[in-house]
């Protein structure tokens, strides 16, 4: 038999942490950009294959390698973390992220969030008030540098972890 486990990297916050979290932006930007800076030298640039605007057009650009760009920057900071383990990586758009990671066995949660950082991958934020299922909202452009340098046009990593039992 087997179990899978989903994780999703975004932030998922109530309105009071939504708004203590933008009251501390010096702080939080500082520490967005620690994260960013530990990841960057493991990373390909896609935003330098794309013309221009936020997510720019792919005209004259070779799709499949915009594609493995992407591919490239979301298992590379897999595989830093995680040596060890055989990540599948495919691309879904789903709910809050385009990118499915898959793994048998391997880290938990905890060791996954850890040892890694996918939430610099998306630019939303998922805001509840604890009443209502909240509402997706698109992070300050400030938090989105990162995904929008190394992740172009399709946002956001989910992974599942397969467990045999």
């Amino acid at each position: 038999m087997k179990r899978k486990e989903y994780y999703y990297f975004y932030r998922n916050i109530t309105k009071v942490e939504y708004r203590n979290f933008l009251e501390n932006f010096d702080n939080n930007i500082s520490k967005y950009k620690e994260k960013c800076a530990k990841w960057k030298p493991l990373m390909l640039e896609i935003s330098s294959l794309r013309n221009s605007g936020i997510f720019g057009t792919l005209q004259g650009v070779d799709y499949d390698e915009y594609m493995k760009v992407m591919r490239h920057n979301i298992l590379a900071m897999a595989h830093y973390a995680f040596p060890n383990v055989v990540f599948d990586l495919k691309l879904e758009d789903s709910f809050l992220c385009s990118w499915t990671l898959s793994y048998k066995n391997g880290p938990t949660e905890e060791e996954l969030r850890a040892a890694t950082n996918f939430e610099l991958f998306t630019v939303y934020d998922f805001v509840s008030d604890n009443v209502n299922f909240g509402k997706i909202i698109e992070q300050s452009s400030d938090f989105c540098s990162f995904a929008r340098e190394f992740l172009g046009e399709k946002y956001g990593v989910c992974v599942v972890r397969e467990i045999a039992l």
